[in-house]
């Protein structure tokens, strides 16, 4: 079997010369696969530069995983362990102003939705990244729905768990239901004053995150999230997203409504609908499980 991947990041000398079947690391998954046997027959070149053909019994996906509000790229990190256990290449970028990057920006008017689905158009651009499986969730189904409609050439798959679709020139606020706009009124509350959402609490997640010790990790971990990311319309591109196939994955473990643009997905042949028997905190408190279904789409 050939997996084709995009040049690889491990050569410090541009452009790389490599011998004739040597050995070489592939990424993060840690095993070795063979350099084809004919340089200049396994080189090829595009306009982002040469691209390699790599032998190998078992072919490896690239997956890009994007985190929720008030989260950042740890939210993955077990997930994102348990595909490279399986031989995945794996990403878990921090979106602009949370998690990591939550010191770098004091305007929250300037994190918007466009903001952060460029953040994932450029992470695919600098590490070259093609044939990738984009995952969302919650939040970040908005975000990976965005990138779709960037850069489709760069995606094989579009995965939501259990996250927001958000339909041309509305907000992520206008899709949510009377329930959910219920439950988020102080949030909403505080947010138009600071221009931040503050995150739950580890007492507001005790419904959803049984364990106390995996709530408190969780609540030491998140950050405020920018309102205008939720009130920003979603840009219209002309719905060049639905060139990519896209999965939405309900968690079905949940006590609120489903959301009406979630409902008519059932029935869009665009979209694949598929269930899962956990609330929405899955990736949280059930990684494997969560990593296993990410493993089986690809």
């Amino acid at each position: 079997m050939t997996v084709r991947r995009t040049t690889p990041r491990f050569w410090h000398v541009w452009p790389p010369k490599v011998p004739a079947n040597r050995k070489v690391p592939v990424g993060v998954a840690g095993e070795y696969v063979e350099i084809a046997s004919a340089p200049q027959a396994s080189r090829q070149s595009d306009s982002r530069g040469p691209t390699f053909l790599i032998s190998s019994e078992v072919a490896m996906s690239v997956f890009v995983l994007v985190h929720g509000g008030w989260g950042g790229g740890w939210q993955w990190r077990p997930i994102a362990n348990a595909l490279r256990r399986r031989g995945h290449e794996v990403y878990t970028p921090t979106l602009a102003g949370m998690g990591d990057r939550a010191h770098l920006v004091l305007d929250s008017a300037a994190l918007t939705l466009s903001t952060h689905i460029q953040d994932v158009v450029q992470l695919l651009y600098f590490e070259d990244l093609d044939d990738v499986i984009l995952v969302g969730w919650s939040y970040g189904g908005a975000v990976v729905d965005g990138v779709a409609d960037q850069v489709p050439g760069r995606l094989r798959l579009v995965v939501n768990i259990d996250g927001e679709v958000v339909e041309e020139g509305r907000t992520l606020i206008d899709g949510w239901t009377p329930e959910a706009r219920n439950a988020m009124h102080d949030f909403l509350e505080d947010a138009r004053a600071t221009g931040w959402m503050r995150p739950p609490t580890a007492d507001e997640l005790a419904d959803v995150l049984a364990d106390p010790h995996l709530r408190n990790w969780v609540a030491n971990r998140e950050r405020p999230h920018p309102l205008a990311t939720d009130t920003e319309p979603y840009p219209d591109a002309g719905g060049r997203r639905h060139s990519v196939p896209h999965v939405f994955i309900r968690c079905t473990e949940d006590d609120q409504p489903e959301e009406a643009t979630v409902t008519r997905l059932r029935s869009d042949q665009r979209w694949r609908f598929q269930e899962m028997a956990l609330n929405h905190l899955c990736i949280l408190y059930a990684p494997d499980e969560v990593a296993k279904v990410l493993h089986e789409l690809s």
